[in-house]
């Protein structure tokens, strides 16, 4: 699927906008002069903003004929595979807190790469890979708690 410049830089500039009103509005600000929980989102979000306003300044300068949306290339298989991911995502979202990360992410990768016709013992050795390092960054370095369900380490 291939956006137009103008429509991804119009959608990009509408979710940094919701973006900023919704970091400003309910985090805290700092009285003490030093840069808050909103900070950092503020900073992403500007620059989001910036990168969507060039977008689409350089879609109007260019004049070309684009349609909104265009389908490539798209066969059934390839439909099925876009839903198929989406499911696996929507797993995620909704049982990760019973299953836990390390479960769903090992099933979930290993089942994508079964998907796209990876050799099962390179699609195990890259699930546990990925998921062990998606797990030591997030929480041994980031310090961000992921769901352990049926799983406490």
């Amino acid at each position: 699927m291939k956006i137009n410049d103008l429509m991804l830089g119009f959608l990009l500039l509408l979710f940094c906008t919701i973006g900023l009103l919704y970091t400003n509005l309910t985090f805290p600000m700092q009285d003490d002069g030093m840069p808050g929980p909103a900070s950092f989102p503020n900073v992403i979000f500007s620059l989001l903003t910036l990168c969507s306003l060039i977008l689409i300044v350089r879609c109007l300068l260019s004049r070309k004929k684009v349609p909104a949306i265009a389908f490539p290339n798209l066969d059934l298989m390839g439909a099925v595979s876009i839903i198929v991911l989406l499911l696996f995502i929507l797993s995620y979202i909704f049982y990760s807190e019973e299953i836990g990360f390390i479960p769903l992410s090992l099933c979930i990768v290993f089942f994508l790469s079964l998907w796209l016709k990876v050799n099962w013992k390179v699609c195990l050795i890259s699930a546990v890979i990925t998921t062990a390092v998606i797990y030591l960054v997030f929480v041994k370095i980031l310090l961000v708690p992921l769901p352990m369900g049926i799983i406490n380490i």
